[in-house]
């Protein structure tokens, strides 16, 4: 399936010759242009989901920290441990503060480039026109979207490049030293961003194993390396250890109903590869029962997708030539990738769009192999062409119709809730719309969402949209349902805090001061430092005409808070005087 040498010696791009005859410097050239064409609208959208978490909220990522991005944050908890993210969105935070445009200008371009390392990688193997069609549905696939237009996701990116970086070195004839330092780095990099960058070590040990086995305890010796390093890091910088972040019910489901959901699971990617339409983030399901249409069906139509590359297996191995030990590379790349997502190891979603970025490469590499395998007639060769193009035609417009989604947060999870509704994009929803303003909305869907799945941060917020309108009583039982929660989600702590402040508040100046006393008495021994409390404590006391406690409250408030308030607080209880005030 190679071309003759004569396509290539063409190396100029010419408008006026753009595609014949194609070359390897027009096909990168294109590349190139189609990859902004196609993402253009998404680099006009807003900040969206996890952006707001690990982005605009969080302090952190506002200025350059080292130890911070290796230590703990929001980064590096419930099971990841990500300092490279970390960095990366702190120097583009402060180079460009919240404009997205630029956050969505580099994640395209590093995106463009993983698919430019790719077309060489396949160019090494497969005929030029392959590779150059096989990249472009790499670039352009509409379940890229969510790792291209989604600004938190930068990550599908940047541990592909420094992983595929690091296998780019391994093809070296000559391995010195500072080659495989480098590329102990490059996979330590690739780590550090993502847990799943692991699987090019896998990769880099698999090609030369088949290929060229005087190099592969080098290698050993270079990823177990970057390996020992990166979990020093991880266990005693960062303190995160190895565990599923139990954000969905996926991730608390039991080992059956795991299993129960694989071929569903499987399933899933499998259409949205061939027929890309129903596409949602944040899936959380689970199959908890076995029946036709979500196990017996997604089973078979599954067993039918690996039969076929079996079979492709068997046709390779037949031809008996060089190329059945690619086949077995790619089908490493692929299988290694796609098994990770298959929720044997429950992660927190049950699909994700995102997690088929690597996947999609060790795929496109297994269909190569099989392709140049086959004697293809001149006719079938320009009608695979024609139907190859016609697809990249359509996989574009649909990724373009996707990159809209992303626009902002009310378009994408008004969207998304249609095809896959859950408590998290309810949640994700009811944020976006009090952000807008839209209140009584928002207040449907965080209900909606604290029905299905309470969690503390919700419930919370539910607390505190109704002591806003003054309905005390509905935010007395949102705060006290959010302190009854321990989902164990980072910043749990905070939001514990928040409630016992807002309860504090509302019992002392709307509520029974007896009972406020009881609550106050019992929120100083969780956190007996803090002055608000023993200003409100000032107040019962005082209403209940106890003036030595209430001016020892007092004193107490005076010494934590140092404000005209409390001072003023402290004066009137001093001197018996009537307390017309709110203590802020």
């Amino acid at each position: 399936m190679y071309m003759n040498k004569s396509e290539e010696r063409e190396e100029e791009f010419s408008f006026s010759r753009p595609f014949i005859p194609l070359t390897k410097t027009k096909a990168i050239t294109w590349i190139v242009i189609i990859g902004f064409i196609v993402y253009f609208n998404s680099l006009f959208n807003s900040f969206v989901g996890d952006d707001l978490i690990y982005i605009i909220n969080n302090a952190s990522s506002h200025t350059i920290n080292i130890s911070h991005a290796f230590g703990t944050s929001i980064f590096n908890t419930q099971g990841q441990y990500r300092p490279i993210p970390a960095l990366y969105f702190s120097i583009l935070y402060i180079l460009f503060g919240t404009n997205t445009f630029f956050y969505h200008f580099f994640q395209l371009s590093l995106h463009i480039i993983c698919t430019i390392f790719l077309f060489i990688l396949f160019r090494k193997f497969f005929s030029l026109r392959f590779s150059f069609l096989s990249t472009l549905v790499f670039l352009i696939h509409p379940l890229q979207v969510e790792s291209v237009s989604y600004i938190s996701q930068t990550v599908s990116e940047l541990f592909f490049l420094f992983g595929m970086l690091a296998f780019f070195l391994s093809l070296k004839k000559k391995i010195s030293v500072r080659t495989l330092l480098a590329m102990g780095l490059l996979f330590l990099l690739s780590l550090l961003t993502k847990e799943t960058g692991v699987l090019f070590f896998l990769l880099i040990l698999t090609y030369s194993f088949l290929f060229n086995r005087k190099n592969i305890l080098k290698f050993l010796c270079a990823g177990i390396s970057g390996l020992a390093i990166y979990f020093i890091l991880r266990h005693f910088v960062g303190n995160v250890g190895i565990n599923s972040a139990h954000l969905g019910p996926i991730a608390t489901a039991t080992l059956e109903q795991r299993l129960i959901s694989m071929p569903e699971i499987i399933f899933y990617y499998i259409k949205s590869l061939i027929f890309p339409l129903y596409l949602a983030y944040d899936q959380q399901w689970v199959i908890t029962s076995i029946d036709s249409t979500h196990f017996y069906f997604p089973l078979i139509a599954d067993l039918l997708f690996f039969a076929a590359i079996c079979m492709a297996g068997i046709f390779i191995m037949k031809k008996k030539n060089n190329n059945l030990k690619l086949f077995f590379f790619f089908c490493m790349w692929f299988f290694s990738g796609f098994g990770i997502i298959t929720q044997i190891y429950p992660l927190d979603a049950t699909v994700a769009d995102r997690w088929f970025y690597f996947p999609l490469a060790g795929l496109l590499g297994i269909i190569g192999v099989f392709m140049q395998s086959v004697t293809w007639h001149s006719t079938i060769k320009k009608v695979g062409v024609f139907a190859g193009i016609c697809l990249v035609l359509l996989f574009s417009v649909r990724t373009i119709i996707r990159n809209s989604n992303w626009s902002d947060g009310i378009t994408l999870f008004s969207h998304d809730i249609k095809i896959s509704d859950n408590p998290n994009l309810e949640g994700n929803l009811a944020y976006e719309l009090l952000l807008a303003n839209r209140y009584t909305e928002g207040i449907y869907y965080l209900q909606k969402s604290t029905q299905a799945e309470p969690n503390a941060s919700d419930l919370y917020d539910l607390g505190s949209l109704y002591e806003q309108s003054h309905n005390y009583q509905k935010a007395i039982y949102y705060y006290s349902l959010s302190l009854k929660q321990n989902d164990g989600t980072y910043g749990n702590n905070e939001v514990r805090k928040n409630a016992y402040d807002g309860l504090s508040r509302i019992l002392t100046l709307h509520q029974d001061p007896k009972n406020a006393k009881k609550f106050l008495e019992r929120a100083l021994k969780i956190y007996p430092k803090e002055g608000s409390y023993w200003a409100y404590l000032a107040i019962v006391d005082y209403t209940l005409g106890g003036q030595d406690e209430a001016l020892k409250a007092a004193e107490n408030a005076k010494t934590l808070l140092h404000n005209a308030t409390v001072d003023k607080l402290y004066y009137r209880i001093y001197n018996k005087k009537p307390l017309n005030l709110k203590v802020q």
